[in-house]
């Protein structure tokens, strides 16, 4: 088994394959044909490992035949960390490849590397921590799990697995469209701004502003239908039927969950999406001394998590089961904040099963 750590930047990627003993560095840059030139020669070490009559004979016969080069291929782990949208050249092409391509988030590294008390701070020490990472939790947990099925794909919560090209079509239009957004609030407070001026002074700018806003609202427009039709063509209708069937979650959350999650094929439970998202509580105690409220965590999504807490707001009022779950907790005494974070926790819960296992939405549930 060989451990793979794929360190990645901008433009350049510094790997170390790992067998657990001793490490081989290499540096390739970031593209399709940098990540074929890595796999390559990481088929090259592996093929190497056995040096002796019996070594060359074994790797005849895992050349042999389709099954078993998918056996070969499952013995390397190719780990890397997720890094906005840096990772996906390498990530796309190793699954298109057929290998093992696993994505970890970054923070999990960071702690590992504080538990080894990891000093150095380089993209080759990074890229040795990381294939370090995958040896002893990825190998060691997938061998455990998925020992009775010899060259199939290992069973792992980091293993990557892209969306479709609708969902990630969906994904970027609705980051676009946060994007015009945030350009819209930028120029409407440029003319308040300016209104403090008088109006000979400023009359011209605020016109500009203005202009630019009604383009905005017309791209937003524009790039509503073009989701709107997109999942209206193809098998995410019933699904986004049955997401804002639910009360309380409107269009661009139903969409925005196909755009980021599709069918939810990548996570066993809602409490994985709820992590992702960062909706999930942190809790703070330590003997009798600390003892504080559990927050939202925070590490996630900011994106996802902004419009569940929008939506919990509408369905604190017409969401049956949210609306006694806010009740609930406001006779504790929880502040508005805590409440309607649980009942964004307790929207996701049900789209989740709505998608996840193709249910209908019932408000007697």
């Amino acid at each position: 088994m060989l451990s793979i750590g794929i360190d990645i930047s901008k433009k350049k990627v510094d790997v170390a394959v790992y067998n657990g003993t001793d490490y081989v560095f290499r540096t390739y840059e970031n593209s399709v044909k940098g990540a074929k030139e890595m796999i390559k020669e990481v088929k090259k070490m592996k093929s190497n490992e056995g040096s002796g009559k019996e070594g060359k004979s074994r790797i005849k016969k895992q050349e042999s035949g389709d099954r078993k080069q998918k056996e070969a291929k499952s013995e390397l782990y190719f780990v890397m960390e997720a890094t906005g949208t840096y990772h996906l050249t390498y990530a796309n092409t190793l699954h298109e490849k057929e290998y093992n391509a696993y994505v970890i988030n970054p923070l999990i590294i960071k702690r590992y590397g504080e538990e080894k008390l990891r000093r150095a701070k380089t993209d080759k020490a990074d890229a040795k921590l990381i294939a370090e990472f995958g040896y002893h939790n990825i190998i060691n947990t997938v061998s455990n799990v998925d020992s009775g099925s010899p060259g199939s794909l290992p069973v792992s919560p980091y293993l990557f697995k892209p969306n479709s090209k609708t969902s990630i079509k969906i994904k970027l239009m609705l980051r676009a469209i946060d994007q015009l957004y945030v350009l819209k609030n930028r120029n409407t407070n440029h003319m308040e701004a300016l209104k403090q001026y008088k109006k000979g002074y400023s009359k011209e700018p605020i016109e500009i502003f203005k202009s630019l806003n009604k383009g905005i609202d017309e791209k937003i427009k524009k790039l509503e239908k073009e989701i709107k039709k997109l999942i209206m063509n193809t098998e995410y209708k019933e699904i986004y039927k049955r997401v804002t069937s639910i009360p309380g979650i409107g269009k661009r959350t139903g969409s925005a969950l196909i755009g980021y999650f599709d069918t939810f094929d990548n996570f066993e439970n809602a409490k994985q999406i709820a992590a992702y998202i960062g909706l999930n509580p942190g809790v703070k105690q330590s003997g009798k001394s600390v003892k504080k409220k559990g927050k939202i965590s925070r590490i996630g999504n900011s994106y996802l998590r902004k419009l569940f807490y929008m939506d919990a707001l509408s369905a604190s009022r017409f969401n049956t089961q949210c609306k006694a779950l806010s009740e609930r907790l406001s006779l504790k005494g929880k502040d508005k904040h805590q409440i309607f974070t649980a009942v964004g926790h307790k929207l996701l819960r049900q789209a989740f099963a709505v998608v996840k296992y193709e249910r209908v939405y019932d408000p007697t549930y």
